[in-house]
């Protein structure tokens, strides 16, 4: 076929058109009232309302000619984050605006010859076609024939109606005629091919403009419409339900063909062109239906809509939603989104799969009674770049036709996935806690006038308490009570503040001054999306990035309106951010996130559980260094699920993870790690203390390295850990007496409550689950008071030794039963003694010849009366056959500090090798002394003393050869308290007890015990 163009018009033409246009205006009056009066009508009366009708008609100007003949509903368009096309928004007409050299000569040559051949040559109206329609109208009696030119035809289309009456007539002539001194011919041509109706497509769309036709029938830009197409293009509007292409092609054809047989005889096509035309095959070449934008995204379109209309908003484009909304879906707009289709894709085919949810169910609605039939669990999934905030995939719910509702921006209350947020990150921010951090998890009672007891008394999702807990184990299995009392001690106010500045739009004020928010009791809940966007902070080192779908706006024309400009907000530092990552990773490794761990094996992913009462609400919250997601389960109307629904969050993070990591194994590597920042430093600490671990935390299995910010890390060993002896009645741990039989005496690792709890109602069922560990306080109750044992023997001590032989020597007992003496020899301060001889030693001294050079000896005595009674071992020495003591710590001083009393000494010399210093505490000058801790330092502080008390305290130093001498005894002079005077120590051998040794080992056991996966509750919903 030949190449066409549209015709071009001379200024020459131009001028004489403009002269006979004026010309004829001012005769058309006359000629109208005579048409009509012949043609139509008869009578004097119709005359003169003809004129009336002329005379009172508005005139519009050129510019309001020119905006209407270009207003009208355009159609816009979505784009993925690649800028490929996700669909075109809905549209109360399918319109897309092109100019004349956009739309292809034959399309244009198909409309004049059919519509206007005389289009170029007429001023608006073509008097030879009017005096024909009158005479035509005269013969038959009535209206039959019209005489519409184009620009009559936009004249109509554009201001008037369709109504066939002479009012309607007489005012589309005069409008056209101005519309002609107004535009050009070219622009006339071009709105009249942008505004005609062409019917509807193969989706029932209607259809208005030529380039709206050509993509929705062809597929194809009207610029490459062929002969064929064109010309039945140009046939549709006489008549467009009549001729529609899918329910009536052969009258379409019919039609296409007495449009190419006008188009020949007006010389626009050739002979062949007409043949090769008629060939062409309009029914395989004619777009099918296809699943429309809105059929295949629903969802997902309705919120670009939505967001696009807050994003004008936002910008100062439009003053309230409606407007905006309005523009957006009649202006043309070009959206682009941040979606990315492969995503989309997955989440999509996830959500929509019945077999990851749980079946259909009736219900009643906990308010009205109404019974819920056949109801289907919701979800709602946002998937988003942590490092951007852009939304990469959205899943808004299962089924749009059953429920439109957009589950990740509806307000759910989110149950223990708020407590990261709200008090964990906060705390950690504010160095209120580390995760070796102690919370005593006992029960947790505060007045509440609102309660109908008047009492706040959360509990548990497991309904137990669990005593002296970390802070991570209390994360990782989501315990209530921990996070209440840390939110009561950062305040709510600071927590929820915290929340706010991470994008949480939807706290109240009530929300900011009650505890419940800290397990997710909140007044309006919180969305998926923010959720999500809050969790993806602490995969951007925690810098917060608002969730956003729309990266731009353009008009029409391609200006740029709208355009999305990041705002990364500081909320944590690095070292929170890495803390809270490594308690997040615990979650998922071995607590309630446990299903995500074992699904990504050594991926560094991290996450947090949430369940709300009875599970109505399931929420998992998860990310990577590089992706995040979130996701939320349960019913439109809320109800309980059974508890095995709480997991079922995690299932659907899963499935949606894997895919999309799979489906992007470049971009999202396994080996991508949250990187540790500066300042982050570890330490080996009690997991019932939070302190520094000694030999019997680590005994006891009560110990572990944590990491801590620098500066935080303990400095003191623990205090809460006891290795005693006990013995069992009938179930019951006691102290032994003095008096209760050694083979009845059991060593065990027990606790030291440093703050006491009370029951409620003084009920046992609240003790907590280490209730049981606690240090007995009462006494072997089998084993009379009244029956004395032998004296404890003091003053035992090393009189001579060598390489082969210690000579030990003692003071004789007083105890009138006596009966003897047990000397008993240990190669640890805190190992098992065993007696060095046979029998019972009546003598006051011994030696031990079956010793070593190499090894350091611990030696004890014990009395034994008439009764074979023993008494408590005395004070313990110990020697490094032939090895000297070190020598005794010398320039002691003591001070008051703030912490409480602080001794200071010189270190010995290097050539002592000591390990540590000792120091012993009594309460009057004379004793006795009791062995309280244990330092490497020269320094070392009592807090345990009383603000009112007086103490008196001695220092010894320690080396593998065993204890020294003590040093010089100190008392702190008090107001109004004359200390008894400070005298040196007479330099006896008397090394003490070694009590505990305070060492750190090198290795403990996490006491954490990995446990199935768990769903949590909150007893405020």
């Amino acid at each position: 076929m030949t190449e066409r163009k549209s015709p071009a018009l001379s200024a020459e033409r131009k001028k004489q058109l403009k002269k006979v246009g004026k010309l004829f205006w001012s005769g058309f009056k006359l000629f109208l009232v005579f048409a009509i009066i012949i043609g139509f009508f008869a009578g004097g009366a119709v005359t003169g309302y003809v004129a009336s009708l002329v005379n009172g008609m508005p005139t519009p100007s050129q510019q309001e000619i020119r905006e209407q003949v270009n207003a009208g509903w355009q159609v816009g368009f979505a784009y993925f984050d690649d800028n490929t096309e996700i669909g075109q928004l809905r549209a109360e007409e399918n319109r897309r605006t092109v100019t004349l050299d956009e739309i292809s000569p034959y399309l244009i040559d198909a409309f004049i010859a059919t519509e206007d051949r005389d289009f170029f040559n007429h001023p608006g109206v073509n008097f030879t076609a009017a005096v024909r329609a009158v005479k035509q109208n005269v013969q038959a009696g009535t209206i039959v024939s019209g005489f519409s030119t184009i620009t009559q035809q936009l004249a109509r289309n554009t201001f008037l109606t369709h109504q066939q009456s002479m009012e309607r007539k007489v005012r589309e002539v005069f409008l056209a005629l101005r519309m002609e001194r107004a535009l050009t011919k070219e622009e006339i041509l071009t709105a009249y091919l942008n505004k005609i109706y062409f019917g509807r497509d193969a989706n029932g769309s209607n259809i208005y403009g030529v380039e709206a036709a050509s993509t929705a029938f062809f597929g194809i830009e009207s610029t490459d419409l062929n002969l064929a197409q064109a010309a039945i293009i140009a046939g549709l509007p006489q008549n467009p339900h009549g001729h529609n292409l899918y329910r009536n092609l052969d009258s379409a054809i019919s039609r296409q063909q007495r449009v190419l047989n006008y188009m020949l005889i007006n010389n626009f096509i050739t002979q062949s062109e007409y043949a090769e035309a008629l060939e062409y095959n309009i029914e395989e070449n004619l777009v099918r239906p296809q699943l429309r934008a809105y059929s295949k995204y629903p969802f997902l379109m309705m919120d670009i809509e939505d967001r696009a209309a807050e994003a004008l908003v936002e910008s100062g484009l439009y003053d309230n939603r409606n407007d905006a909304h309005y523009a957006i879906l009649s202006s043309g707009v070009h959206i682009y989104t941040t979606i990315q289709p492969e995503m989309q894709t997955i989440v999509d085919s996830i959500i929509s799969n019945p077999e990851n949810f749980r079946a259909n169910i009736d219900y009643n609605h906990p308010i009205t009674g109404e019974l819920i039939e056949d109801a289907l669990q919701e979800v709602g999934v946002t998937v988003l770049d942590p490092k951007t905030g852009a939304i990469w995939a959205m899943g808004g719910g299962r089924d749009f036709n059953r429920s439109q509702t957009n589950h990740t921006r509806v307000t759910r209350q989110p149950g223990s996935s708020i407590k990261t947020l709200a008090v964990f990150a906060p705390a950690i921010e504010k160095k209120i806690l580390m995760p070796g951090t102690i919370i005593d998890d006992v029960p947790f009672v505060r007045p509440d006038p609102s309660s109908r007891t008047g009492e706040y008394f959360p509990q548990n999702w497991d309904r137990k308490f669990h005593g002296l807990t970390t802070a991570r184990v209390a994360l990782q299995w989501s315990y209530n009570i921990p996070a209440l009392k840390v939110f009561e001690q950062l305040s709510p106010q600071v927590g929820m503040g915290y929340v706010e500045q991470l994008g949480i739009n939807t706290i109240t004020n009530g929300d900011r001054h009650q505890l419940a928010s800290a397990i997710g009791g909140m007044e309006r809940g919180v969305t998926v999306e923010e959720m999500t966007g809050a969790y993806a902070t602490f995969a951007n080192k925690g810098v917060h990035n608002q969730p956003y779908m729309i990266r731009k706006i353009t008009d029409i024309n391609g200006n740029v309106i709208y355009e999305h400009q990041l705002d990364p907000t500081p909320v944590f530092s690095e070292q929170t951010t890495y803390i809270v990552n490594d308690m997040l990773r615990t979650v998922v490794r071995s607590g309630t996130g446990g299903r995500v761990g074992s699904m990504f094996g050594s991926r560094d992913i991290v996450g947090k559980t949430g369940t709300t009462n009875e599970t109505r609400d399931s929420w998992f919250l998860g990310y990577t260094p590089d992706i995040a997601a979130g996701v939320f389960i349960g019913y439109d109307i809320p109800t309980p699920m059974p508890s095995s629904e709480g997991s079922r969050s995690t299932i659907i993070f899963n499935l949606v993870m894997k895919d999309i990591i799979e489906k992007f194994p470049e971009r999202f590597p396994a080996s991508s790690r949250f990187q540790e920042p500066d300042n982050i430093v570890r330490a080996y600490i009690s997991t019932k203390s939070g302190k520094l671990a000694t030999q019997e935390s680590q005994e006891a299995g009560w110990s572990m390295t944590d990491i801590f910010v620098r500066g935080t890390e303990p400095i003191e060993y623990c205090d809460v850990v006891v290795k005693a002896e006990y013995v069992e009645v009938d179930g019951k741990k006691y102290l032994p007496s003095p008096y209760t039989p050694a083979d009845q005496i059991k060593t065990g690792y027990f606790i030291k409550r440093p703050v006491p709890y009370e029951l409620p109602d003084n009920n046992s069922i609240y003790r907590p689950l280490d209730a049981d560990l606690e240090l007995p306080t009462e006494i072997d109750p089998l084993h009379s008071p009244d029956l004395m044992p032998p004296v404890l023997p003091s003053g035992l001590r090393i009189s001579e030794h060598s390489p082969s032989s210690v000579t030990l020597r003692w003071p004789p007992s007083t105890d009138p039963d006596l009966q003897g003496y047990i000397l008993e020899r240990s190669n640890s301060a805190m190992g098992v003694f065993t007696p060095v001889h046979d029998g019972i030693l009546t003598s006051t001294s011994f030696v031990d010849q079956l010793v070593s050079d190499t090894v350091t000896y611990y030696y004890r005595l014990k009395a034994i009366d008439d009764q074979d009674r023993e008494s408590a071992p005395s004070n313990v020495v110990s020697i490094r056959p032939g090895v000297n003591p070190p020598s005794v710590p010398t320039n002691p001083t003591i001070t008051e500090s703030p912490l409480g009393i602080t001794i200071s000494w010189d270190k010995n010399s290097s050539v002592d090798k000591i390990f540590r210093y000792k120091i012993y505490r009594a309460n009057s000058e004379s004793g006795p002394f009791e062995f309280i801790g244990a330092t490497p330092d020269s320094r070392y502080t009592d807090v345990s003393a009383e603000v009112t008390g007086l103490y008196w305290y001695y220092v010894t130093a320690e080396n593998d050869s065993g204890e020294s001498a003590r040093s010089r005894t100190l008392t702190l002079v008090k107001p109004d308290t004359t200390p008894p005077e400070q005298q040196p120590e007479n330099g006896n051998e008397d090394n003490g007890s070694t009590g505990n040794n305070g060492n750190n080992g090198s290795n403990g056991n996490n006491n954490n015990i990995e446990e199935p996966e768990q769903s949590e509750t909150t007893p405020n919903d």
